[in-house]
């Protein structure tokens, strides 16, 4: 088996934080790249917990070196809610956003690009909550420092292109998110070399955006050229999971169930031998693969797929997590199909608390959610519950 690089760092980032602890005093300015070096390897490989523990020391070391409003505090407050973002905790990492923000802001000014970088992240984090009018100010914003300062060109406008991106998606600007998504590529084209570590990642994003417009036959090829960069110059990489998700959806779109079931098998063997029978990415490609069987009519591998990425995600993340709220929302419409209404109501009502857990009550994932409990409440002759259900959906779509 070809020796995973990311392995080949993680030893060395360890090593040199263990040198580093040795020759200074646990809250030593000093120690704060060390460690915050090691915190984002642990969350890049899934261990979110030894992440958070990190910076929250890293924090703490520069609020007393350097006080509660220095840019190194901001830069820690930044880091921390990241690592809450990559976990969903986006209520969490809020706050910290903005604390870190009103330092820039004082510290820096309005329009310096340090400050960009932070309202790339907050516009993410409100495109994520569903706030759309928000994330676009933010990364508006964003766009405009850059441009100001004639960076146009540098990798932090290259991540601001890929959040509007991702805003234009979930908003239904499907040809602004094409449009921007090739200008993203072009850039990267430019300024990025094969083996960065954005540039898989820009290309895979670019196919997502085609498929967005039924551009089957071009995005099938830009994620195909994204897996093999990435097999190439980042061996057994994790991320490759996403690729080929997006492959095996490109194909599902198309109804190429043959294709896509080939391509999640491709993944699901990957997965369980780079990351382990039970680790959540496995867990997702469980979820894809329900979800081509649905689409094929095949209830009863739909219902198999199904539990098992629910039984790997509930167990990794809790059932307040979305992904685990994807699951039993995928669940219960396909028992709804297969007219087990009873059956389906409570994994709807599982999904419903964790969606509004993360997004709030007014999310369109809510508004799906309460569609499908109206449905399930009528056929189990519950009219005044399902008037209910329909009462909140009209006060969602009209918030």
């Amino acid at each position: 088996m070809k020796s995973d690089p990311q392995d080949r760092g993680l030893e060395a980032l360890r090593a040199d934080l263990e040198r580093a602890e040795q020759n200074h005093r646990p809250d030593d300015p000093a120690l704060v790249p060390h460690l915050t070096a090691w915190a984002k390897a642990m969350a890049q490989r899934g261990h979110f917990q030894e992440a958070e523990d990190t910076l929250r020391r890293v924090l703490a070391i520069q609020m007393a070196a350097t006080g509660p409003e220095s840019l190194e505090t901001a830069q820690a407050l930044n880091d921390l809610a990241v690592n809450h973002c990559y976990q969903y905790r986006y209520y969490e990492a809020l706050p910290l956003f903005e604390k870190a923000l009103k330092i820039r802001r004082l510290r820096l000014g309005s329009s310096h690009p340090e400050m960009a970088k932070l309202l790339n992240n907050i516009g993410s984090l409100y495109n994520s909550l569903g706030r759309y009018e928000k994330s676009e100010e933010s990364l508006r914003e964003a766009f405009e420092i850059y441009v100001r300062h004639g960076l146009e060109e540098s990798e932090s406008f290259l991540k601001t292109l890929n959040n509007l991106i991702g805003l234009y998606k979930n908003t239904g600007r499907h040809q602004l998110a094409e449009e921007t998504a090739l200008r993203m590529f072009q850039l990267a084209e430019k300024i990025l070399k094969p083996d960065h570590a954005l540039y898989a990642n820009v290309l895979n994003n670019f196919s997502e955006a085609l498929a967005l417009n039924r551009k089957m036959k071009k995005a099938q090829e830009l994620v195909q050229r994204a897996i093999a960069i990435k097999k190439q110059y980042a061996g057994e990489h994790h991320e490759l999971i996403y690729y080929y998700m997006n492959l095996a959806n490109i194909y599902k779109q198309q109804d190429k169930f043959v294709e896509a079931e080939s391509v999640y098998a491709e993944a699901m063997a990957f997965g369980q031998r780079v990351l382990g029978l039970s680790h959540p990415l496995v867990g997702m490609v469980h979820l894809g693969r329900g979800d081509m069987y649905h689409l094929d009519q095949e209830p009863r591998r739909a219902e198999a797929e199904y539990l098992s990425a629910i039984g790997i995600l509930e167990r990794s993340f809790g059932f307040d997590h979305p992904d685990v709220a994807e699951a039993f929302y995928s669940y219960g419409c396909l028992l709804l199909e297969e007219n087990q209404a009873e059956r389906a109501q409570p994994y709807l009502k599982k999904s419903l608390a964790a969606m509004e857990h993360t997004y709030g009550p007014d999310h369109s994932k809510v508004r799906d959610i309460l569609s499908r409990l109206a449905q399930a409440a009528l056929e189990m002759g519950e009219p005044e519950s399902a008037r209910e259900f329909l009462r909140r959906m009209h006060d969602i779509k009209n918030a």
